[in-house]
């Protein structure tokens, strides 16, 4: 009997250790690629919506504009990335109106004028990446953005209804002509904070697709969300 124990006992060993001899012999499989990329980058096209609240109405206080882009990033971490981004927006309008008075008028008039923009931007920051060997990869981020916004001022040429003359009320008013106008272009540099939130999705080693949702702020709130979408490579 002690026989037949010690007998079963060594087939069971045996066949343990052969199990975990052809287990340790079995290739691992991993999503990670052997030798990680350090760096990425990216092209993308969005939407820039930008804050006007100091020239335009209330319903006439944004720009949008079509944007586009590159970023460049390097990975300290396999989850934490340095960034550098530029992009270009084309040109976007906002229209306002200003009250002149008349001389002799009982009420002003309202000479309407059109606000052109274009933007610049140059930001630098950091993001914060979620998940590893997975192929979808959420992030958020954060940094420092320069911007370098033109701004044109065009006023159309308008048509404006002079007061009668009360000696002779049977003359019509003199209808006076405002000749169009275009101004100079103004350049100003601002330095705003900006947030970021987004996701990079893999569809081949080092190939991924990239949307983000950027918005940076002053004083008065936001001022530049832009919504970008795009494609690029890990080398």
């Amino acid at each position: 009997m002690t026989r037949t124990i010690r007998a079963a006992a060594f087939v069971a060993v045996a066949l343990f250790g052969a199990h975990a001899a052809a287990a340790q012999d079995r290739p691992v499989v991993s999503l990670a690629p052997a030798d990680p990329a350090r760096w990425d980058l990216a092209g993308h096209v969005g939407w820039l919506g930008s804050n006007k609240s100091d020239i335009g109405d209330e319903w006439n206080d944004w720009y949008n504009a079509a944007s586009a882009g590159v970023a460049a990033g390097y990975y300290v971490t396999p989850h934490f990335k340095a960034e550098l981004q530029t992009a270009f927006s084309r040109q976007g309008r906002v229209f306002s109106q200003e009250s002149i008075a008349v001389p002799g008028g009982a009420f002003p008039i309202f000479s309407s004028r059109e606000h052109f923009f274009t933007a610049t931007t140059i930001s630098a920051g950091v993001s914060r990446q979620f998940f590893e060997n997975q192929w979808f990869h959420p992030f958020v981020g954060g940094g420092l953005e320069m911007v370098r916004e033109t701004h044109r001022i065009d006023t159309p040429q308008q048509f404006i209804s002079g007061r009668p003359d009360p000696a002779t009320p049977s003359i019509p008013a003199v209808l006076q002509v405002v000749p169009a106008t275009t101004g100079s272009t103004e350049v100003n540099w601002t330095a705003r904070p900006f947030v970021a939130i987004g996701f990079k999705g893999y569809v081949s080693e080092r190939g991924f697709v990239r949307s983000e949702l950027r918005s940076s702020f002053s004083t008065r709130g936001a001022e530049h969300i832009v919504w970008s979408g795009g494609a690029g490579i890990d080398f």
